[in-house]
Parts: structure tokens; C-alpha cells; sequence
């Protein structure tokens, strides 16, 4: 596992977003997968160019290996904050990081103030 930091947990949000469009995009490549590419293309009058398969192949491995780091760095961010033992330095991680609220926020929603929650945060980063 690599060294925690602040900029890792800040990507948790945008790393969600990018697992979830990597996997809506793919539930409509399911219905391109049903096309049979070796039938004449009407447009074209002609067989359907296998090199674009290929393209399309390659393209896929890239973005499944991108996928995959992703969802790899997703769960680890997971682990991470899961495995706070500190149940309001586990709520504090968890409402900044999964739940994007700033300090201020959840300083006023526990009872402690902007610089507190900031000083826990980098505590537990650096002794974790």
C-alpha cells in the first residue's frame, strides 16, 4: 500500500465519478458487441474494415487497465478510511472525503472548529 496523503483522498470523489462513466459507457458497448462487423456494410458497399475492430480492441484494454487502477485506488481509499479506529476521526474522514464537506461544515455538525478537524486530519495522516 502507498503512503497516504491528503492529495489521494481528495481524488476519492472524482475517482468515483470516473469508475461510474467508464462503466455506464461500457453498458452501451454491450450493444455495439452484437453487431456482426463481417456482413457488407450498407454504407459502404463492402466489408467492414476489421482493423477498426482492432482499434476498438486496443482502445478497451487501455481503458479496462485505467479502469481497473482506478477501481484498485477507490477500494484502497476505502480500506484506508474504514480502518480508522477512532470513531469521530473515522466520521471526519468520511464526511470530507467521501461526502466532500469542508471543514467548516463538519467542525459546526460535531463541535469542533475549522482548524481542529484540519489538525486531525493531518495527524492522522502523518502517524498513519
Amino acid at each position: 500500500m502507498a503512503k497516504m496523503t491528503k492529495e489521494r483522498l481528495r481524488a476519492y470523489q472524482s475517482l468515483r465519478r470516473q469508475i461510474l462513466e467508464y462503466e455506464n459507457r461500457y453498458k452501451n458497448r454491450s450493444i455495439l458487441s452484437a453487431l456482426d462487423t463481417t456482413k457488407p456494410s450498407v454504407q459502404s458497399f463492402g466489408n467492414y474494415d476489421v482493423t477498426a475492430d482492432s482499434a476498438i480492441s486496443i482502445v478497451s484494454e487501455f481503458e479496462s487497465m485505467d479502469y481497473k487502477a482506478m477501481v484498485d485506488e477507490w477500494i484502497e481509499l476505502n480500506k484506508y478510511i474504514l480502518s480508522i479506529e477512532d470513531e469521530t476521526t473515522k466520521e471526519i474522514f468520511k464526511r470530507v472525503f467521501q461526502e466532500q464537506q469542508s471543514y467548516s461544515r463538519v467542525g459546526n455538525q460535531i463541535g469542533y472548529c475549522k482548524k481542529q478537524i484540519e489538525r486531525i486530519i493531518n495527524n492522522y495522516i502523518a502517524n498513519n
